[in-house]
């Protein structure tokens, strides 16, 4: 039929929070969508009610979906890129020659439309003086060649396939 909506097969999630990783198995249908949307929901109260936490690099993350998923099952990784991980780049091609992966890169106005003139910040008890410039996060992921499209926070995003 044309301008059918094409909906993959089976749909699982993986989310990692400070403190777990909780994995849907993939499922047909609407039904596995109803759970990965209770899933997110979960994820995002966890991530609300510990800001800030210690969790690891996105390196870590790729290694341990790398570890768990199907070969060719498709990964999108929504992330805001700010702890890539010394070893992002080698994880990150590992996973790809496994499974195709996209990045959903999550950027808030002042990544997008950097603010002009100089700003003080106070890091770890020192008072810095500087600007606000592009972020490094898009030129990481062409430097890998990692297919990503832009999420501006607080909007929302275009989820269907390119």
């Amino acid at each position: 039929m044309a301008g059918a909506r094409r909906w993959p097969a089976r749909v699982g999630l993986m989310t990692v929070t400070d403190t777990e990783i909780d994995i849907l198995a993939p499922r047909p249908r609407e039904a596995a969508m109803l759970r990965v949307a209770g899933a997110l929901t979960r994820a995002h109260a966890l991530a609300l009610a510990s800001p800030g936490g210690g969790h690891g690099s996105v390196a870590d993350i790729l290694d341990a979906t790398g570890a768990r998923a199907a070969p060719g099952m498709a990964v999108r990784l929504a992330t805001g890129l700010d702890q890539p991980g010394a070893d992002f780049g080698s994880a990150a091609a590992a996973l790809m020659r496994k499974c195709p992966l996209e990045v959903l890169l999550v950027q808030d106005a002042v990544e997008t439309a950097p603010p002009r003139g100089r700003f003080a910040v106070r890091i770890a008890g020192r008072l810095s003086r500087g600007r606000f410039g592009a972020p490094a996060s898009t030129d990481l992921l062409a430097t890998h060649a990692i297919p990503a499209r832009i999420v501006h926070a607080g909007h929302s995003p275009d989820w269907q396939a390119a």
